[in-house]
């Protein structure tokens, strides 16, 4: 949820660093994802 909210919020002002931003929390978030498996 909180993510999201701050997905809408930086959305709302910077656009293309918003969108920039989450794609860097989401690569982030696969390899912690990909690291806790092994």
């Amino acid at each position: 949820m909180k993510l999201g909210i701050l997905f809408l919020s930086i959305k709302c002002f910077q656009p293309n660093y918003g969108y920039a931003l989450i794609l860097v929390l989401f690569i982030i978030l696969v390899i912690i994802g990909t690291a806790r498996c092994y």
